[in-house]
């Protein structure tokens, strides 16, 4: 345990969190962050807002999974992080859309005041909600507000129309520190007109999941080939993650060569479209999707690939970019606005200029398989973004914001 810089201090930090038995891994990444910020403080306090659904509902087949979540979400504690999840009414409208913030804001506020809640600094994670939300209780309670930009909240929301880019900017004006995790972001947010207060720093890995392993040990558990060239792909099943067209240059690569099997694991709305691509190309022998799996589970598999294959239209950052590298495993993305500030060399993999490329793809693929990789070159570029070395960069924004505030 660290000496608490912050011993006498609570740190309350809105946004997504897993569920306490971890089958629900939304917001993961802001666990493992708490994890290592919680040695800091007296107190971390997560409130994460859900939206309610009636439990009595999730007997119905036809009632989506991610409907049938939210009942999974209950308080918890641990060592000294308290997590709650209020819960708040709304629809899949537009009318309720836009207000969800608010909406969000009175369960929170009132999450607060039911559990006698005291903090010192406010952490949002994504400008919205979670960063309309800070907004709000720092002026209630008068409180420093830092906001984190992850991904679409900064490069996507508010360039949809006029009313996201106001309220975007509206919330970003008033933080006290902006955090983005890349320089994509960063140049998103220079052009909201923000200046001057924003900060970068990447999102990191759990070294103590994300580590190297031998090759044909986890086939084994896996009960994977030990003679096929296994490319592994982890992401959302949505078009923004661009699985068709790698499902296409895998079509192109198997004409080539009978020994390559790509597994997909996410789970998402365009599933079905994509296996369905996936039937009309006859890839079923080439190509398996696995569906979501426990992300305690991810490092096995990243460590029984020969290749990690991300293929993304847009990323804020692309965090399992690194966790791949961090298995030793080497990178075929694309630039996305995250993945080329991770992939900066072709010692750790290679990039697409054009994500609809998928011959461009199947090449890069093929060159990937073919190299010789200096393994260790690689584990030792991801040290880098072990979370111990990102934590000491948000740890002296937040002392700009307590110390100085109280000095």
């Amino acid at each position: 345990m660290k000496n608490k810089m912050f011993k006498d201090k609570n740190l309350l930090i809105i946004g997504s969190y897993p569920s306490e038995d971890g089958s629900i891994i939304t917001g993961t990444f802001v666990k493992e962050q708490v994890d290592r910020l919680k040695d800091y403080f007296n107190k971390i306090i997560i409130i994460s807002p859900r939206p309610y659904f009636p439990k009595f509902l999730t007997k119905f087949d036809f009632i989506p999974q991610n409907f049938k979540d939210q009942t999974k979400f209950n308080d918890y504690k641990y060592d000294n992080v308290e997590v709650y999840f209020p819960r708040f009414f709304t629809a899949p409208f537009s009318f309720f859309r836009k207000r969800n913030g608010d909406f969000s804001y009175s369960a929170v506020l009132s999450c607060i005041k039911r559990n006698y809640l005291n903090f010192d600094l406010i952490h949002s994670h994504f400008t919205y909600p979670s960063g309309y939300i800070g907004v709000k209780l720092k002026e209630e309670y008068n409180k420093k507000l830092v906001i984190t930009a992850h991904g679409f909240d900064i490069y996507d929301l508010p360039f949809r129309n006029n009313y996201w880019k106001e309220k975007i900017q509206t919330i970003l004006g008033n933080s006290d520190k902006i955090i983005t995790v890349s320089e994509s972001n960063l140049r998103c947010i220079d052009e909201l007109g923000i200046k001057d207060k924003t900060k970068v720093i990447p999102n990191g890995f759990d070294s103590n999941k994300f580590f190297k392993i031998d090759k044909n040990k986890v086939r084994k558990e896996l009960n994977l080939s030990k003679n096929k060239k296994i490319l592994l792909h982890v992401g959302n099943l949505k078009p923004v993650k661009n699985q068709i067209n790698l499902i296409k240059a895998v079509n192109k690569l198997v004409k080539k060569r009978k020994d390559i099997i790509l597994y997909l694991i996410g789970s998402g709305n365009d599933r079905k479209r994509i296996e369905n691509k996936i039937d009309e190309l006859n890839l079923n022998k080439y190509i398996k999707v696995l569906g979501s799996k426990p992300h305690k589970e991810i490092p096995k598999w990243m460590n029984a690939a020969d290749l990690f294959v991300f293929p993304s239209y847009s990323e804020g950052f692309g965090v399992v970019n690194i966790e791949a590298l961090a298995c030793g495993t080497p990178v075929i993305s694309t630039y996305n606005g995250g993945s080329e500030e991770i992939i900066t060399s072709d010692d750790y993999g290679f990039l697409l200029e054009d994500p609809e490329d998928y011959v461009g793809l199947s090449k890069l693929i093929e060159k990937g398989l073919n190299k010789d990789w200096d393994y260790n070159k690689i584990l030792d570029y991801s040290k880098k973004y072990q979370w111990n070395n990102v934590t000491n960069k948000i740890i002296k924004e937040y002392k700009e914001k307590i110390i100085k505030k109280n000095s």
